[in-house]
């Protein structure tokens, strides 16, 4: 009984890993205005040869600006309808498997607020191996990006030199 339970227990283990897309850094902090960058990683993937995405995201609060490509994969993304294509090398019979980068997201807040980037591929092609047959069972991980009008240790500032101006011009007038 124990020799069953073994390679059957292993075998469920296994069975149980799924392909990651990993977006980081999971959380960043940022001020109305600035740029930030979002890594696109995969883990655990085994023969893909490209993807056919959706960047979700509230375009009220951030903007893309570009993609950089840090991996084999040639980014195309459509600003209106937020679709990623992962263009592969044109290299016959081309696949990549394990863990790899896939490129650099640069966002520009636009807005206060906070929001929380990430990927689908439903209804889309979405990852596909060589024959362009979907692979099923990624799990997209999100980043979250929170925005505020003025850094905090600019605000104690911009308000502890105002009270400073005040009191200065309240002396001047007695």
């Amino acid at each position: 009984m124990k020799k069953i339970l073994i390679p059957l227990a292993l075998m469920t283990s296994f069975a149980a890993q799924s392909s990651v897309i990993s977006l980081t850094p999971s959380v960043t902090e940022n001020v109305v205005g600035d740029e930030f960058t979002i890594s696109m990683n995969a883990i655990d993937f085994s023969e893909i040869a490209g993807a056919t995405l959706k960047l979700n995201f509230n375009a009220d609060l951030v903007e893309v600006v570009s993609m950089r490509q840090t991996g084999v994969f040639t980014p195309l993304y459509d600003q209106n309808s937020h679709s990623l294509n992962l263009l592969s090398p044109l290299i016959a019979d081309f696949t990549v498997s394990g863990d790899f980068d896939i490129l650099d997201i640069v966002m520009k807040s636009i807005a206060e607020g906070s929001v929380e980037v990430t990927f689908d591929d439903s209804g889309l092609n979405g990852w596909f191996d060589n024959s362009a047959q979907k692979v099923n069972g990624i799990e997209y991980n999100a980043a979250n990006v929170n925005i505020s009008a003025v850094p905090v240790p600019a605000a104690i500032w911009l308000f502890g030199s105002a009270l400073l101006g005040g009191a200065g011009f309240s002396r001047r007038k007695i």
